[in-house]
């Protein structure tokens, strides 16, 4: 039986989230939680066409409609009175980065899906890419891992409701957590260009194991970049993810079988999750971690 998922919102990414949806035969669109849908025709973007709207989680619950799980694609103000109702009643959440905008909010949600035993699931869609898992495979070739680099942005975008600190910060902050295992024991922070909106920092991490990273992003690059480099004691391994994942082993390029994309490969896993699998990256937990990682950066710079 396919794995029945609702959608929170009805922007561009939301409607991905739908269409990635309704092309996946394991899974069901069971309808869309949009005010701005509410007596529309809901028929969207690539025809998809949507079965149900509910104004809110709380008007769905109320309806009691009961999805194996909701898809949460709105921006981070309105997570927490979307999610923390549907917490409440024991249905699974797989929402998009950053848990909320501050450490607060992304424990309460958290403690919420701990004390209700809900997986809670924050899509850091680039941990889900093919080019990642290689990566992740490829690591004990290098020996051991002693430095991450990473650098991502674009041009904008410039949103109303978040600096770029919040927007591709959780990025780079979940790459380096994910793959050193462990919180900084030091963090130190500078702007490269712009303002307290938009900007691009660089952020250098300190690890008690002598390990560290350099991360630099922003939404004031000249073009688009998502780069990973790992150093280890003997190799090292570059992640160019974009346009298109390639990976290269000191050099050496390392074929790439792209089946799926990452937001395919999310979403199956989040499917997973709700049938009883574990959210193997504990993303949860690494998203409050990379929330306290960003308010501390923020702290020393503006």
């Amino acid at each position: 039986m396919a794995v029945s998922l609702v959608v929170v919102g009805s922007g561009p990414w939301a409607q991905r989230h739908m269409a990635t949806i309704k092309k996946s035969p394991n899974l069901h669109l069971g309808g869309v939680v949009s005010g701005s849908l509410v007596g529309e025709m809901r028929v969207l973007a690539d025809g998809i066409e949507v079965p149900t709207v509910w104004p809110n989680t709380r008007s769905m619950i109320d309806a009691d409609y009961r999805p194996d799980g909701i898809v949460v694609a709105v921006p981070p103000p309105r997570m927490l009175l979307s999610i923390l109702p549907v917490l409440d009643v024991g249905i699974p959440v797989f929402v998009e980065k950053p848990l909320g905008l501050s450490v607060k909010e992304a424990r309460l949600m958290s403690e919420h899906a701990f004390r209700g035993n809900v997986p809670l699931m924050v899509n850091f869609i680039h941990l889900f890419s093919i080019g990642y898992h290689r990566l992740c495979q490829e690591l004990p070739s290098i020996g051991e891992l002693r430095r991450v680099v990473a650098q991502s942005g674009n041009h904008g975008p410039d949103r109303a409701y978040m600096s770029a600190l919040w927007d591709y910060g959780p990025h780079d902050l979940a790459f380096a957590l994910d793959l050193l295992g462990r919180d900084p024991e030091s963090l130190n922070a500078r702007v490269i260009c712009g303002d307290g909106k938009d900007h691009v920092v660089s952020v250098e991490l300190g690890f008690s194991d002598g390990g560290s990273a350099t991360l630099e992003f922003g939404n004031r690059m000249k073009e688009k970049v998502r780069r990973l480099i790992c150093h280890g004691t003997e190799r090292y391994l570059q992640l160019e993810d974009y346009p298109s994942p390639a990976l290269s082993n000191s050099g050496e390029h390392l074929p790439l079988d792209v089946v799926t994309t990452p937001l395919e490969t999310a979403l199956q896993e989040f499917a997973s999750v709700t049938a009883g699998a574990e959210d193997t990256r504990e993303t949860a937990s690494l998203a409050v971690r990379v929330n306290e990682c960003i308010e501390e950066i923020e702290r020393s710079l503006w």
